[in-house]
């Protein structure tokens, strides 16, 4: 899961949990998402896919080509395949 701010509110961070609606339980949190540099402030966490072993990619609005970023995660969190 992202989560994160809306209606542009302040001090409000990105974050990424694991959640498997299937287990049930509370979502896991993995992390918080760096904030972006001066250049590609505009672009906001839009959408996140598991792409590897403890690694995901997120992608961003506003910016070019969606301006994919890939993240590590705990690997103690991720579901095994």
């Amino acid at each position: 899961m992202l989560t994160g701010p809306a209606q542009e509110q302040p001090k409000v961070a990105y974050k990424l949990f694991l959640f498997d609606p299937g287990k049930g339980g509370d979502p896991q949190p993995l992390g918080e998402l760096d904030e972006l540099d001066d250049a590609e402030r505009a672009g906001k966490p839009e959408a996140v896919t598991v792409i590897g072993p403890n690694r995901v990619l997120v992608l961003f609005d506003s910016l070019r080509n969606g301006g994919p970023r890939a993240y590590k995660v705990p690997a103690k969190l991720m579901p095994e395949e």
